[in-house]
């Protein structure tokens, strides 16, 4: 078993980083980053820092909600925190210490 991190970042469907999401950037440098996994969960209907209520309607999805989970050694938390500063990315995000292993592994 390890200990590290479960960050969960929350954001807008239609907030963009060099034309593509902000979820889909983390999702893809999770990837490059060699992570063993990330989630991307859409809402239904949030409000943020900004009091203004986020949902997805019949004819626009762009408001959308989504959380992306990402669980991380500590070094690799430092590594993905270096990223958002250096690209300027602003995302409100949770952290919280996790142990964490794959079941049935006996070296977990």
């Amino acid at each position: 078993m390890q200990t590290g991190y479960q960050i969960t970042f929350f954001t807008q469907q239609e907030r963009v980083h060099k034309q593509q999401s902000v979820a889909q950037w983390l999702m893809a440098t999770a990837r490059q980053m060699g992570l063993r996994g990330a989630t991307l969960n859409a809402g239904i209907e949030g409000f943020g820092h900004d009091g203004l209520d986020h949902c997805i309607t019949l004819f626009d999805v762009s408001a959308q909600p989504v959380q992306v989970i990402l669980v991380v050694t500590e070094p690799q938390a430092d590594q993905l925190f270096a990223l958002l500063a250096a690209e300027k990315i602003e995302v409100f995000y949770t952290k919280a210490v996790v142990s964490f292993g794959v079941s049935g592994d006996s070296t977990s």
